[in-house]
């Protein structure tokens, strides 16, 4: 069934059986009357197999298979006319096996298109061949035909009936195999014939080395022409037994031997021995609602493969570019890599002035075969908006949407101009090398961001902790100040005459006031436990309580044991909370005892202050510090379990710092496996190594923000010059030493109560980390803005800081001469990068007319990357170049035209439209490479005149395949 202008799907992945045989066939094994004809029921037999044959492949998972009776095409037609009925798309190409004079077989197939004379007309051409009536139930006896293979192949090459609608795949195994061209003395013959292709009866793991390497053109004797190979079952049986046996996938976008001609010349990336993967993320769909798509939107689907947007100059190949980077959110100005860029300001006033009012852009995407749809527009252009299978939708922000869906997406001349921006040219650079391992350094820079977070929260903790012990040390001092004066306060109370007993009795008044705070301690004691163990005793191995999935006997072994624990433990915490009720009722009568005590003390204390009369001032004095003691006692208390409590706080700073260092590094050797391999993907054009920033921005910055306003000079190249110094005198560790140094600074200003001015420890301290690194001695009254400035923020962002490795390139050239990257020629640049991007296997790559900065020779060397790249990865280029689309083996061509200009007064654009689609065997297609891409027919056959080649046929035009 024809496609819909613009979703022709392009090539397919079909499984394959190129030879099978029938009844009718005098080497069929199962015996019987074979397929007699003439009369009603003999025909609806012959249907009743075909129909069969067709069935079976399918259920074999077949979708591209052939009939190739000895010498006979009776049954083939049979065979076409039951494929063209099933209700699950299946190719069936009618054809012969040929068993030539020179002992050799080979199969010649049949384009649908063919008439059944034309086949016909081979038989009758055939040399001691007389075919049987196609009535009769057997074919003729078979004996080999009077032309050697390569006079077979001759032949049909000269004959204008045949030539275009046949394809000869010549039998060519292993040196021991039936009737094989792999046979001594075959050598001269083969290295001359003008075929591409040959078929196998073998699985194609079971060639020797010998065989294959000389089907890929690397024995001289053998000529150096590439030949695909083509497993194939040879089924002779009812019982099906070999068809499909031996594993054969095909890529074809026609059913047509144009197609199967096309998949014998690219055969690397369109024949496969092992069931074929498509990438797990693609674009399957484009739909954009704008301006220049007329009244109706333009809908265009794209194949896993290598898709090409071809037409003339201003058909809208860059305009549809555009559209994908702008739905998938990765525009110029999204990325915000090349501001001021004049492609960047054309493309986005495309954007602009084409999506202006109800305009949109809507991407089908696939990822691990999940569809969904995302939308973007220009209203609500800072996110998209994503539509899953069952209707349901998701707002993503852009950043978010990026990280979802792998891609890169590159301008017109988007790949030379990477070093333009020197200070966005490492991010660049680093992101191209490391494209691989991008969900990786997305993961680990979450993870660093993350680490951050913890450093500066367990900062602020650190501090309380320094506050906490601040206040106990005061707390310590002034308990030890009130004792001290009433100790006094006591003797001398007892120098004045006051009564022995009275004084005793004084005295021990702040006894009773600590013993009333410790049974006090002990209550908020048992009351924190209780919480704390209910709240156990609810989460202990709950994690255990799910289902365990049927099958793994061993899980359920633990979840037994899981369970055990968890009920042992509640027991245990049962046990507990009843040792907690116990000592609470011991806890309640002691308290019981005290307070009788504490009030026969009491009214001792009041008569041992009647008593006193003559010394009422200074019992007084005495009664006053009793309260502030037991006051500041209990302050002590409380700031010493604060303390102890966030002592904790210390040890989590140090293992955060220590824990983002580790990321860090995580990072760096993430980066540094990815330069590793961009020796490998670029042919040794580019080497790779990471670097380390002289100045990391994140220092420079931080340093910045400590010492900016404090009235020193050139702040900004102060702090730049001393973190290259630091840097460059030990890049791992001393930038941890500027830490520690603030660090000590900041602890100092703490625990000196944050006085508004340094005292001279800490001035000393803060003065001699920022002397030493800007390498000058520090005004006072500078150096009191930057004490001022120590604050959480200020220091947090310090320890927090981290370097940013990346990876720098040297170009290597023809001559072994490596030259800095940035100072190779833009065409280096794009061609080097470009062959790395083509051999990485990371999400689909999206390219503008990447021969705008390539040479014709780097060309066809990018050319055989493509076809090897499509097969890992989703490719969509707009291009001009014929080289690119033809022997990059395209697997669909989307050519692009140009209509009317667009009629409203205040829309200056004209409409595209898809003119033709399909794979490059498309005879459409074909057409429309010939005439827009190569100036047509004539220009195409002049430029071979003179250049001195052979004249093709038409039909070949295309499909010269330069020799491996």
């Amino acid at each position: 069934m024809p496609s819909k202008k613009g979703h022709h799907p392009g090539t397919v992945w079909r499984k394959s059986d190129l030879q099978g045989h029938s009844p009718r066939d005098r080497s069929w094994m199962g015996g019987g009357a074979g397929l007699p004809g003439g009369t009603p029921a003999y025909e609806r037999v012959r249907r009743n197999w075909a129909t069969e044959f067709i069935a079976e492949s399918q259920r074999r998972g077949l979708s591209l298979i052939a009939i190739t009776d000895h010498h006979d095409v009776c049954i083939t037609q049979y065979v076409a006319d039951a494929a063209n009925s099933a209700a699950e798309s299946i190719f069936a190409f009618r054809g012969v096996e040929i068993t030539c004079s020179d002992n050799v077989q080979c199969l010649v197939l049949f384009d649908p298109s063919a008439p059944s004379g034309v086949m016909a007309k081979l038989l009758h051409m055939l040399p001691n061949v007389m075919p049987a009536h196609k009535d009769a139930a057997l074919a003729s006896k078979i004996t080999p035909c009077g032309w050697t293979l390569a006079e077979l192949i001759e032949a049909v090459d000269g004959d204008t009936h045949l030539r275009d609608v046949s394809l000869i795949l010549p039998h060519f195994s292993n040196v021991d195999a039936h009737k094989s061209a792999n046979a001594k003395g075959h050598a001269p013959r083969f290295a001359d014939l003008p075929c591409d292709g040959v078929y196998i009866e073998l699985p194609f793991d079971d060639l020797d080395q010998a065989t294959l390497t000389k089907l890929r053109g690397g024995s001289t004797d053998w000529g150096v022409r590439r030949r695909a190979v083509f497993a194939t079952g040879d089924n002779k049986q009812p019982s099906w037994a070999r068809l499909g046996v031996h594993d054969c996938w095909i890529k074809i976008g026609e059913h047509s031997i144009e197609s199967l001609r096309q998949a014998q010349l690219a055969d690397e990336s369109r024949v496969s021995f092992k069931e074929p993967k498509e990438p797990d993320e693609r674009i399957v769909e484009l739909r954009v609602k704008s301006s220049v798509c007329g009244d109706n939107p333009l809908t265009m689907s794209f194949n896993p493969g290598f898709n090409a947007l071809i037409g003339g100059r201003g058909a809208g190949k860059s305009s549809i570019i555009e559209y994908l980077r702008f739905g998938l959110a990765r525009t110029a100005s999204d990325l915000n890599v090349i501001e001021g860029a004049t492609g960047s300001d054309r493309d986005q006033l495309l954007i602009e002035e084409t999506l202006r009012g109800d305009g949109y852009v809507e991407i089908v995407l696939e990822r691990d075969g999940v569809q969904e749809t995302w939308r973007r527009d220009l209203v609500t252009r800072d996110h998209i908006t994503i539509t899953d299978g069952r209707g349901g939708t998701t707002v993503l922000i852009l950043d978010d949407a990026r990280q979802k869906f792998r891609a890169r997406a590159f301008e017109q001349k988007g790949l030379s101009t990477t070093m333009k921006d020197a200070d966005k040219a490492a991010d660049q650079i680093t992101g191209i090398a490391a494209a691989e391992e991008l969900e990786q350094r997305r993961q680990v820079d979450q993870r660093i961001s993350n680490a951050k977070r913890a450093v500066t929260t367990s900062l602020r903790q650190a501090v309380a902790h320094w506050q906490d012990k601040l206040e106990h040390n005061r707390a310590v001092q002034r308990c030890a100040d009130i004792r001290q004066r009433l100790m006094a306060n006591h003797k001398r109370l007892e120098e004045e005459g006051g009564s022995e007993e009275a004084v005793k009795v004084l005295a021990r008044a702040p006894a009773y006031s600590r013993a009333k705070s410790f049974l006090a301690m002990v209550q908020t004691g048992i009351v924190e436990a209780k919480e704390s163990v209910q709240k156990l005793d609810g989460t202990v191995l709950d994690g255990a309580a799910g289902s365990v999935p049927d099958g793994f006997s061993m899980l359920t072994e633990l979840q037994v044991a899981a369970n055990d624990a968890r009920d042992r433990i509640q027991a245990k915490l049962q046990e507990v909370k009843q040792e907690l009720l116990d000592l609470e009722i011991i806890l309640n009568e002691r308290r019981t005892e005290f307070n009788e005590d504490a009030d026969a003390f009491g009214e001792l204390h009041r008569q041992a202050i009647e008593q006193q009369t003559a010394h009422k001032a200074l019992i007084e004095d005495i009664q006053r510090l009793t309260s502030e003691c037991a006051a500041a006692e209990e302050t002590e208390v409380s700031t010493r379990k604060a303390s102890h409590a966030s002592s904790g706080a210390i040890e989590n700073l140090k293992k955060s710092r220590e824990n983002l260092s580790e990321k860090v590094k995580e990072r760096n050797e993430i980066l540094r496996r990815a330069a590793g391999k961009v020796e490998g993907h670029s042919s040794g054009s580019l080497i790779a190594k990471t670097k380390r920033p002289a100045k990391p921005h994140e220092f420079c910055e931080a340093l910045e923000a400590l010492l900016g306003g404090s009235y020193l000079s050139d702040v900004g190249d102060k702090c730049s010059s001393w973190v290259e110094t630091v840097i460059s005198a030990d890049s791992e560790n001393g930038w941890c030493g500027v830490c520690d140094s603030i660090l000590a600074a900041y602890e100092a200003k703490t625990m000196a109560g944050s006085p508004p001015e340094p005292g001279e420890g800490t001035a000393k301290i803060l003065d001699h980390v920022i002397s030493s690194g800007i390498g000058q001695s520090v005004p006072p009254r500078s150096l009191r803005k930057i004490y001022a400035s120590l604050d959480d923020d200020s220091v947090g962002k310090i320890i927090s800081a981290t370097p940013k490795d990346y990876i720098v390139l040297t170009y290597v050239d023809e001559s072994n001469r490596k030259v800095a990257f940035h100072k190779a020629s833009p065409g280096q640049q794009a061609s080097a990068l470009l062959e790395l991007l083509l051999s990485q296997e990371a999400g689909t790559l999206i390219i503008d007319q990447p021969e705008d900065d390539l040479d014709n020779k780097v060309v066809m060397k990018v050319v055989n990357l493509i076809r090897d790249s499509k097969s890992k990865r989703q490719l969509i280029f707009a291009t001009h170049n014929p080289n690119v689309v033809v022997n990059g083996d395209a697997d669909k061509v989307i050519g692009l035209t140009t209509g009317d200009r667009d009629p409203r007064p205040d829309v200056n654009t004209v409409r595209i439209s898809v003119e033709e689609d399909g794979s490059i065997e498309t005879p459409s297609v074909k057409d429309l490479i010939t005439h827009v891409m190569e100036g047509g027919q004539s220009a195409f056959d002049l430029r071979r005149r003179k250049y001195r080649f052979e004249t093709a046929p038409p039909s070949q035009a295309l499909v010269d395949r330069p020799e491996d």
